[in-house]
């Protein structure tokens, strides 16, 4: 199996053209939702769209925004389009050989199946500048102090899954030595029934947790979809499902270590002080964590 992701990122990169360059969009044109379809966006009401300013205060619980995807190639080209805020986005482009409009949903309320929230993959026409329309959701951040400025991000595709199938080899290849490491260190429990092995599982398991949340993987293998999130003066910060393991994980490597180091050195035996500190302190710095992240995740306070 890895042979064939290695051969695939090799033709990828090396030998498949990737004629297509990355690049930013900077001219946008937007128009306030007032419930319109993307019929009505699209032919009723195309001389309503104004130039895009950045610093402009939402008012509206969503925005059409109009742009030109440009492929000066004479051959059609996959691409993915990053649109922000990524909170829920529709995006539609004319399918030439389906003769119709498509419409691609991405963003953090909706399962993609994609590690990144704000996938949108599409066909560009060869020697053609297509105009392409998304509605961006923008309800999260009516009234809020700091908001955030629209933009739209363009990279071939085919570049965009050999960087993340490098990514996913790294992950993969991470996860298999540490379940390997748990395999072993279960017979050894299993043959010597040690407690300081079971609390070594347990920060077996959490690394796994937490290297899967940290590299975005529970997007692609949790359909659930959860978010908080918090404007401020340097950009959105949010909180997701990925943080959610990570900061259980966080919880679960602090109790084992701790009790690892208790078992493993029979703290209570000889140092019974040391080990009723230790447990105080594993008892004091949980319930600070807990308190954080109730906070955080219930809404009622960012507080990560």
């Amino acid at each position: 199996m890895y042979l064939n992701y290695i051969i695939f990122l090799f033709v990828s990169v090396f030998i498949l053209p990737t004629a297509l360059t990355a690049q930013d969009i900077d001219t946008l044109e937007i128009l306030p939702d007032a419930g319109y379809s993307f019929e009505q966006v699209r032919t009723t009401y195309p001389k309503a769209f104004t130039l895009y300013k950045k610093g402009l205060r939402f008012n509206k619980e969503a925005y059409w925004v109009r742009f030109v995807g440009k492929n000066t190639n004479p051959y059609s080209q996959k691409v993915a389009v990053f649109p922000f805020p990524m909170f829920y986005n529709e995006l539609y482009y004319y399918d030439y050989d389906q003769k119709k409009w498509i419409k691609v949903v991405a963003g953090m309320e909706v399962y993609t199946g994609y590690r990144r929230n704000n996938v949108h993959p599409i066909m560009l026409q060869g020697g053609r500048q297509d105009t392409l329309y998304i509605k961006i959701k923008t309800a999260p951040l009516l009234g809020q102090k700091y908001q955030a400025d629209i933009s739209m991000y363009i990279e071939p595709l085919e570049k965009h899954l050999a960087n993340e199938n490098w990514k996913w080899l790294w992950w993969i290849t991470t996860i298999s030595v540490m379940s390997a490491f748990f395999v072993y260190n279960l017979y050894i429990y299993w043959v010597f029934r040690d407690a300081s092995h079971l609390f070594y599982l347990l920060i077996v398991v959490s690394g796994m947790l937490y290297i899967t949340g940290l590299n975005h993987y529970f997007n692609v293998l949790w359909q659930a979809r959860y978010y908080q999130m918090e404007p401020t003066a340097l950009g959105i910060y949010h909180v997701d499902i990925n943080n959610f393991f990570m900061h259980i994980s966080i919880l679960g490597v602090m109790t084992g270590f701790v009790h690892f180091t208790r078992y493993y050195l029979q703290l209570a035996y000889h140092l019974p002080a040391w080990d009723k500190g230790l447990r105080m302190a594993l008892w004091v710095l949980l319930g600070l964590f807990m308190l954080s992240d109730t906070l955080t995740f219930s809404g009622l306070y960012y507080a990560d």
